[in-house]
């Protein structure tokens, strides 16, 4: 297999000649005749298939190839048919996109975007969702003081700073519950995550102001202040 377009240049040329064959094929008599329109391409197609921009793979057992398909000119040579070969597409989506893609049935989790549970099924079972939530973040002085900042700029207008739900904004609204009172206090630190992350029956949702590791922060301040002031 041979790859052509290893460099900046290169790849540069290939989006202009991907550009530049729509815009001289186009039959329209204000565009290039053919014949100079095919010569260009034929210049722009061996500039970036000149040897340095070139790389010619040879086969070994276990090896992993990944090319940009935007990007790389390729092509296959031939090869002996009866040896398996697995080739897979990954689709890289825009980042305005939304949208979430299943990952590959191979791949390996080592990070990435956390999954809101289905709400209809966090409402009714909230319990069972939350007992997927493990803390596995260390609790020292510095996650304390990270989530007492936390908490004082998102959690402070509702719930105030004593944590007893009379925030400033609380009386426009349905009073928070206590978080130092013995119900919040028997609640496990999963059930809070969820609610924290993925908002509650009046807690509106903070995953997109929070990260996973500063809600834990969150959780770990306000069960120090449980544990020293519980109501």
């Amino acid at each position: 297999m041979k790859f052509f377009g290893n460099s900046a240049q290169t790849r540069w040329m290939r989006s202009l000649q991907i550009c530049v064959h729509s815009w001289l094929t186009a039959k329209s008599p204000m565009w290039w005749p053919m014949p100079e329109a095919r010569a260009f391409l034929r210049d722009l197609t061996e500039h970036a298939t000149q040897r340095q921009f070139v790389h010619a793979h040879q086969w070994r057992r276990h090896d992993l190839v990944i090319w940009d398909n935007r990007a790389t000119m390729h092509r296959a040579r031939r090869y002996d048919h009866t040896q398996i070969r697995d080739m897979r597409r990954t689709v890289a989506l825009m980042p305005q996109k939304v949208s979430m893609r299943a990952p590959d049935s191979l791949s390996v989790p080592i990070g990435g975007r956390e999954m809101m549970p289905d709400p209809a099924v966090l409402m009714a079972n909230r319990p069972a969702i939350a007992a997927r939530y493990v803390d596995s973040t260390a609790v020292d002085d510095s996650s304390l003081a990270r989530g007492e900042r936390m908490f004082r700029r998102l959690c402070v207008p509702c719930h105030g700073p004593e944590m007893q739900g009379n925030g400033p904004v609380a009386a426009k609204f349905m009073p928070p519950p206590d978080l130092l009172g013995a119900n919040t206090r028997g609640r496990t630190d999963g059930y809070i995550y969820t609610y924290i992350r993925f908002g509650g029956a009046i807690m509106p949702k903070y995953g997109h102001a929070l990260t996973q590791g500063q809600t834990w922060d969150v959780i770990h301040y306000l069960r120090q202040r449980q544990k020293a002031s519980p109501r």
